[in-house]
């Protein structure tokens, strides 16, 4: 055989290897639950992300207290054989004199104490510093950031105001994600919404169309491809700032699917560049 045929012969193989493993469904679990994102990546009963902790093995406390030597017994004669011998007393008696002068030089300043104020009031201050923001403080942030709803809302206005350019999005990607869907499986669908506002007229308006958005996602889907719900849960609290959104969703998908999805995508908006070109004109200037 010839070096072109044995070339061949291994990128046949590769190609082969790389096409089956494209073909191997992926498991996508995704969440917001306790105002917690989930993520989680599986395929081929491997845990992509997030990887799974090495466990470190516990050390027996008891073993660690007791030294061998104490249980032993031997611990007393060991000590006293390390025991350095007594002096006589006349050596002791010529280097007392020589002794006092080299103490009086080696006392610590008085100033030791301040010094151990000072350093424990940095710890402390770097301990304050590392603790986590309380809760008063993380409603603070959400209140000033506003509620999810308002937001989806601002950018409702925001797409409204580059209209033109939504419409040709839509356009383009319309036909490809409809057959990318197909080939989506959807299963334990969870949806458990409080919506809320101090406002009730605001909190009524809020429910209803949240409501609406959220079961025609789910017709939409299960016209499309396979949807299996779980449970659907949602309840309008008036006269109260206290709002939760608690959804997550389990995806089966091969990656060729997405891999073709993308490709199809780039080549369209490639071939079309002129039809195409207001989107980047809309969203990438300023």
């Amino acid at each position: 055989m010839s070096v072109g045929k044995i070339i061949l012969m291994v990128l046949g193989i590769l190609l082969l290897i790389i096409v089956i493993l494209l073909n191997i469904p992926v498991r996508v679990r995704a969440g917001y639950i306790g105002k917690k994102i989930i993520f989680e990546l599986e395929w081929f009963f491997l845990r992509l992300f997030p990887k799974k902790e090495k466990e470190e093995p516990e050390k027996d406390e008891g073993s660690a207290e007791t030294p061998e030597e104490d249980i032993d017994g031997f611990a007393d004669e060991k000590d006293e054989k390390e025991e350095p011998p007594p002096e006589p007393e006349d050596e002791k008696a010529e280097e007392k004199p020589s002794e006092k002068p080299d103490e009086k030089a080696e006392e610590p300043p008085e100033t030791r104490p301040s010094d151990e104020k000072t350093e424990e009031k940095a710890e402390e201050k770097e301990e304050k510093a590392e603790k986590p923001p309380d809760k008063k403080d993380r409603k603070k942030k959400e209140e000033d950031k506003g509620h999810i709803a308002d937001r989806i809302i601002a950018l409702a206005e925001d797409l409204a105001a580059k209209k033109d350019a939504v419409i040709l999005i839509l356009d383009l990607i319309m036909k490809d994600t409809v057959r990318f869907v197909k080939k989506v499986y959807f299963t334990d669908l969870y949806i458990d919404f409080e919506i809320a506002n101090e406002d009730s007229a605001k909190a009524a308006v809020t429910y209803g169309g949240v409501s609406a958005a959220v079961y025609n996602i789910i017709g939409t889907l299960k016209s499309l491809t396979r949807c299996d719900v779980r449970t659907v849960d949602m309840v309008c609290l008036y006269n109260s700032p206290d709002f939760r959104y608690d959804g997550e969703i389990t995806l089966r998908l091969r990656p060729a699917s997405f891999v073709n999805f993308i490709f199809a995508l780039l080549f369209k908006f490639l071939f079309h560049l002129k039809k195409y070109r207001p989107i980047l004109d809309a969203f990438l200037k300023k």
